[in-house]
């Protein structure tokens, strides 16, 4: 139930202000790659640099999803 209201609540906020929270997690994007670029995650397999991109798509997607549902 507490879950549930959490996601009502962030719905809320992102349906609220799209513009604010959209460049927010572009700027979230943008600023993983550009420490990629810059330092690099390293590793022997790149696993760090897969789960921040990981990450990155999943925060994005749920963006997308946030702003384009209509309803409660």
């Amino acid at each position: 139930m507490t879950q549930v209201l959490e996601l009502r609540r962030l719905r809320l906020l992102v349906q609220s202000h799209p513009g604010l929270s959209g460049v927010l997690v572009f700027t979230l994007a943008a600023a993983v790659v550009a420490f990629d670029g810059l330092v690099g995650f390293g590793g022997p397999h790149l696993i760090g640099l897969r789960l921040a991109y990981l990450a990155v798509m999943l925060l994005v997607v749920a963006y997308v999803r946030l702003t384009s549902v209509t309803g409660p």
